[in-house]
């Protein structure tokens, strides 16, 4: 008989990927898959062709590069990635996912950018939805490795920086009783950018993130306007 060089896939988990990753993007060369459920949606405008999964409290982004990915895959749905030939990096603290990037892009991973590159790596498990819950934590339990998970913080108060500051868009500060502070992060196309921010207390859900540039400071990524609760 013919020689059978078939070998089953190595499935690893998204908090082994990460391990993997030392600060160095690289291209996956083995049969490495891993799957989770779907966190964040770009329905509201304010994730651009992008979707977090997440799985025991790790999580990584796919920049799928396709437009209205939530009706593909919404959020509570389980996916799975096959992740050989994909690029990992890391941005904001978050593990990202996607093409390798042309020479001289000055980018360290690209969208995959059509739907039938993207349904050969990305895969809809059933049509089952369940409802995320976002991991309730004060701003001194934060921590890095939890970039790009779906996270809850209570008893916020907006605090603005400038007296120019007007609705969402951009950066906007909210400190808790003890004084500690996370800035949230609402892109100027988001369909809520222009909206006015509560003025009582209110606690944020959103996709953690860090920006490690200055002093560093962890950030929220809102996936839409009730992600405001009041």
């Amino acid at each position: 008989p013919e020689r059978d060089d078939t070998v089953e896939p190595v499935t690893s988990s998204i908090a082994e990927l990460r391990k993997r990753f030392l600060g160095t993007p690289f291209v996956v060369n083995s049969d490495i898959s891993v799957n989770g459920r779907v966190v964040s949606s770009d329905q509201a405008g304010n994730f651009y062709r992008s979707i977090c999964i997440e799985k025991e409290q790790a999580a990584l982004e796919i920049l799928t590069g396709i437009d209205q990915s939530h009706n593909l895959f919404p959020v509570g749905c389980s996916v799975t990635l096959r992740l050989k030939g994909l690029t990992v990096a890391e941005k904001f603290g978050v593990l990202q996912v996607g093409a390798q990037p042309q020479s001289g892009s000055g980018y360290d991973v690209d969208y995959i950018g059509s739907l039938p590159a993207l349904e050969k790596c990305l895969v809809r498990n059933s049509e089952e939805l369940v409802d995320p819950q976002p991991a309730r934590l004060t701003i001194p339990e934060l921590d890095p490795l939890l970039c790009g998970t779906l996270v809850r913080i209570d008893n916020l108060q907006y605090t603005p920086e400038s007296e120019t500051e007007s609705g969402w868009s951009g950066y906007r500060k909210f400190v808790d009783p003890d004084g500690c502070a996370i800035h949230s992060y609402v892109r100027d196309y988001a369909d809520f950018a222009d909206r006015e921010i509560p003025e009582m207390v209110i606690s944020l859900i959103g996709i953690l993130q860090y920006d490690d540039s200055g002093e560093g400071r962890f950030l929220i990524k809102l996936r839409d306007e009730t992600d405001c609760l009041f």
